[in-house]
């Protein structure tokens, strides 16, 4: 690395600012299309170790370079600024690299996993005379903006209480992926989200005097460790009473802060982009109230009607920002640039020492929680002495654990022999087998742990190629099953995992926006794995395709397996395009190379362990609204997930098949309005259901492919009404050959169908 040269943090910087970016994860996006806006700076680099990432990101915003490290790229030169966008339990130590080659630095919060390592990253950036800024981004957001002039301005009076709310669904909790750092520990969980709720008290009031604090409604995920679903904290800053919650389960999303004063209140819906300020009026007390309300909601109106018209400007490229996530996120890095261009310091709402004080303060609320342990009857006790401080208890993993984990680096056992079998004995009840274990791609999806759970009942070992084994679900944690960390579009790593398998079963899936993607991800891969099967010695392909290649449309008819797939496959979405796609390159190898495969069609899933407000019903907004495919009074395509699970085994072990397909749907019980009844009754939620008709899809995905041309979207594609019309599911389909050859014998009684595909699934996700 270049020596470190010496910089003054007062020292303005011309324009353009030269950008790196360090990570290309989520964020990065937002980042990078806020500095590709601003008129004052240049996105020129962006390094991360996984370099095809890196390379996607770059050609995605047009980036010249992309880097595997941050020391590759800081050493090409050239920078004035890097955006550090990586896990936050490496945020001190990347900020440090570049804080080191004289790089100003934009830190996204958490700022670091402590106060001690935000004070040595304060320190460093003091000592190299660099500027170091830390995003908390809804500090920026226009309506907070609002808040917060109107507080300033005293129209809310001196300040009395102020509420926050952080309700939002958190998705890592319930799908993983579990390894990462927020979830390691419940600590970090506080650090990653506190600072959304602990900036604005900061801001709005002081650091608080006193703090107490409460977490309930525990997660057990697979890997071992416990997690809260609500957390709740009563704080004193001075005279103002603050209150702050964050609840981590399904439902709508919500976010707002409350401020009540002597003189009136005002909320920030930062969910909504509204804000809203109450303040008495010259009338009397039922007068006044009838003003103020008809005051609020002409503002309302107003605030939903400019919001809408920035979205639809910005698809049209006639405005900056159509999100308010992106236009705060924005606003936060021209804050910083600002700093850059005119040598004066960074705002204190950026600076580092904010960072600091707001992980002290997330500190603070992780010492001071108290997690009560439920009674017997389910209820919590509260221990409320002066602080005491329960951990909730870890589940007792110790007879469903696999100790089994193969990784890059080798393997480790702990109860089993090399071939990753127990010595003897039963499982689940079935003797256990001798022999090669089945190659599973796919294992952790809903399908796919529905597989292994049939295949380690029937006493047969299972290898699992994961990319993440400390990520898998309860069901892969069986002494029978093998995890070997890989991924399916890495061709060295399929390498690794087929040697000594007795058969694969493929039900992995890529998915993206383009065709591009799908090739990448999906059928690439998908070709690579059946060119190393057709060379022998790893038994058969099993291959989970869709129903979703064939026309199911109204004038499809009865479908069977020797109905050809969906002729127009190039009108279809782009999932049914690659499946029929790697359906006809694994027929052509059957056929050229000898490859032993068969190709199996489910229906529409349900069952525990998926969701069940399933896109395959209608097309969902939330899980409150569902716009039903159609007039919804036609049975349903609809199948097990067991059912499929067995039709898989039955694929993979019925001799003299090479070559087939097999489709696999029960009998129709099921109408789309009748599932959604029958939904609401077991989940005692009022869903709003309507039935649509398919040009009105048609018509609206139109709309939006005029605009996506007008302004030369690059993702745009031209819709089609035969896609929408498929979707209807009006065909009927005949699986007899299926029961005949695999002798599959699908669930198909109705009062069956409701309890274990509807009933079980919704047990599973509302738990």
């Amino acid at each position: 690395m270049s020596s470190t040269p010496s910089f003054d943090s007062n020292v303005r910087l011309a324009a353009p600012l030269k950008v790196g970016l360090v990570g290309a994860g989520y964020i990065t996006q937002w980042h990078a299309a806020a500095i590709k806006q601003h008129p004052d700076a240049q996105l020129v680099a962006i390094a991360d170790v996984n370099v095809s990432a890196a390379k996607q990101a770059a050609e995605s915003f047009g980036i010249a370079n992309h880097f595997a490290s941050v020391d590759a790229m800081l050493d090409a030169g050239g920078l004035d600024v890097v955006h550090v966008l990586v896990p936050p339990d490496v945020h001190a130590a990347v900020a440090s690299q570049c804080i080191a080659a004289g790089v100003n630095v934009f830190l996204e919060k958490p700022m670091a996993t402590s106060s001690l390592e935000c004070g040595e990253v304060i320190a460093m950036a003091e000592r190299h005379g660099v500027r170091l800024g830390v995003n908390h981004n809804f500090l920026f957001s226009p309506v907070y903006e609002d808040l917060r002039r109107c507080v300033e301005s005293g129209k809310v009076g001196r300040i009395d209480a102020i509420d926050i709310a952080w309700n939002k669904p958190l998705p890592q909790l319930s799908s993983g992926p579990y390894s990462i750092w927020m979830l390691r520990e419940s600590a970090n969980l506080l650090l990653e989200l506190g600072p959304h709720i602990v900036s604005p008290v900061l801001d709005l009031a002081s650091f608080p005097e006193q703090v107490t604090g409460i977490a309930t409604h525990p997660i057990a995920l697979p890997h071992g460790r416990t997690m809260m679903r609500n957390w709740a904290f009563s704080m004193t800053a001075g005279r103002i009473a603050v209150q702050t919650r964050l609840s981590l389960g399904s439902g709508m999303s919500e976010f707002s802060i409350h401020v009540r004063g002597s003189h009136g209140s005002a909320t920030a819906d930062i969910e909504d982009n509204t804000f809203t300020l109450h303040r008495a009026t010259r009338y009397s007390i039922d007068f006044d109230r009838y003003h103020r309300l008809k005051r609020t909601s002409r503002d309302l109106h107003r605030q939903a009607k400019s919001g809408l018209r920035r979205y639809i400007g910005s698809k049209l490229g006639l405005a900056k920002h159509g999100n308010p996530y992106g236009e705060s996120i924005a606003n936060a890095i021209a804050d910083f640039y600002q700093s850059l261009l005119s040598g004066t310091p960074v705002s204190d709402r950026l600076s580092g020492a904010w960072g600091q004080s707001a992980i002290a303060l997330c500190e603070q609320l992780d010492r001071c929680v108290i997690t009560p342990e439920p009674d017997k009857d389910g209820d919590h006790n509260l221990d409320l002495a002066a602080g005491s401080r329960s951990e909730p208890a870890k589940p007792d993993r110790s007879s469903n654990r696999n100790d089994r984990v193969t990784t890059n680096s080798g393997t480790t056992n702990s109860g089993t022999t090399d071939s990753g079998t127990t010595d003897s004995g039963t499982m689940n009840g079935a003797v256990q087998r001798s022999g090669k274990p089945c190659l599973v791609f796919g294992g952790s999806g809903f399908i796919g742990q529905a597989l292994v759970r049939r295949l380690t009942e029937q006493g047969r070992s299972v290898r699992c190629c994961v990319r993440r084994p400390d990520d898998v679900p309860d069901s892969l944690r069986h002494p029978l099953v093998e995890l070997v960390r890989g991924d399916m579009t890495n061709v060295d790593d399929v390498t690794k995992v087929l040697p000594g398998v007795e058969g694969v079963f493929h039900l992995a899936r890529g998915v993206g926006k383009t065709w591009q993607d799908y090739l990448t991800l999906d059928i690439h891969p998908t070709q690579q794995l059946a060119k190393q099967c057709a060379r022998g010695g790893v038994g058969r392909l099993v291959y989970t395709s869709s129903i979703d290649a064939y026309y199911a449309g109204a004038q499809a008819g009865t479908i069977t397996e020797s109905t050809p797939l969906d002729p127009r496959i190039e009108a279809r979405n782009l999932y049914a395009r690659s499946k029929a796609v790697i359906e006809d390159d694994l027929n052509q190898r059957h056929r050229d190379e000898g490859l032993d495969v068969v190709i199996t069609r489910p229906g529409i899933v349900i069952g525990r362990g998926g969701s069940p407000f399933h896109w395959g019903i209608g097309m969902w907004t939330g899980e409150s609204f569902c716009q039903i495919w159609g007039d919804g009074n036609h049975k349903l395509p609809l199948v097990l997930v067991d059912d499929v699970a067995d039709g898989l085994i039955a694929a993979m072990d019925q001799p003299g098949i090479q070559g087939e397909s097999f489709n696999f749907v029960a009998d129709p019980v099921l109408t789309a309005r009748e599932y959604l009844d029958e939904l609401q009754r077991v989940s005692n939620i009022c869903i709003d259901m309507k039935p649509t008709r398919i040009w009105h899809f048609y018509l609206n995905d139109l709309a939006k492919w005029m605009v996506k041309t007008a302004v030369r979207h690059p993702e745009r594609r031209k819709p089609s009404y035969h896609d929408w019309e498929s979707r209807t599911q009006k065909a009927t389909f005949d699986c007899s050959r299926s029961k005949q050859i695999l002798r599959w014998q699908p669930q198909s009684d109705r009062q069956s169908m409701i309890r274990r595909g509807i009933e079980d699934a919704i047990e599973v996700s509302m738990a």
